[in-house]
């Protein structure tokens, strides 16, 4: 899919800071059943993107619930790092808590690693992320709160030493907090228990 479906997803889903689910995992739903969540979501990422066409979009909202998140983003259709699967995403008002298995060995192959900070960041593991994250006046907003690597809060330094070494070379305005104008004329993104709403304007 294109850029406007993943930069919709990856609002969705941390308004994928790094992809990382809440304490307790939604039930997996059957194959078939991911499948018609999956197209579910990609039928809202092209209604928004043909809404955000018109010169006065409708302002009615978008709802984007959190398994139809889930299903697109495990269902191959969006590109995701070497290394990371099986990610899963739980909302609550204005937090998101998503969780992913990585194996930073893949995810790091061509990384020159020149510090021993690099050993926090080895092996596959769980890692999960919460963050704050809201959309208002067009602009979207993730704080992240706090990382954990397989159950163990990943301190503060090791978060930005990661931040600086890998991902600011691929992705140079990432943050621990950040803002950006968000895709497809959004104007606000409201993160509630197992959803997310997005108005246009």
């Amino acid at each position: 899919m294109n850029r406007c479906a993943s930069a919709v997803a990856s609002l969705a889903l941390l308004l994928f800071v790094w992809a990382g689910a809440g304490d307790s995992l939604a039930q997996q739903a059957a194959p078939s059943d991911q499948r018609s969540l999956a197209d579910s979501l990609e039928r809202k990422v092209e209604y928004l993107r043909t809404n955000a066409a018109k010169t006065k979009p409708d302002p009615r909202p978008t709802v984007l619930t959190n398994e139809e998140v889930d299903a697109y983003m495990n269902s191959g259709r969006l590109k995701v790092p070497n290394g990371v699967s099986d990610i899963h995403l739980t909302t609550t008002a204005g937090e998101a808590t998503a969780s992913a298995k990585v194996d930073f060995d893949r995810l790091l192959r061509d990384v020159r690693k020149s510090s021993l900070l690099w050993q926090l960041f080895t092996g596959v593991h769980e890692v999960k992320a919460r963050c704050g994250v809201w959309g208002k006046d067009g602009l979207g907003n993730v704080h992240v709160q706090n990382v954990w690597l397989d159950g163990h809060e990943v301190p503060r330094v090791a978060l930005e030493f990661f931040l600086e070494r890998y991902l600011k070379p691929k992705v140079p305005q990432a943050a621990l907090d950040s803002r950006f104008r968000m895709p497809v004329r959004i104007w606000s993104a409201t993160v509630t228990s197992g959803k997310t709403t997005l108005v246009q304007r």
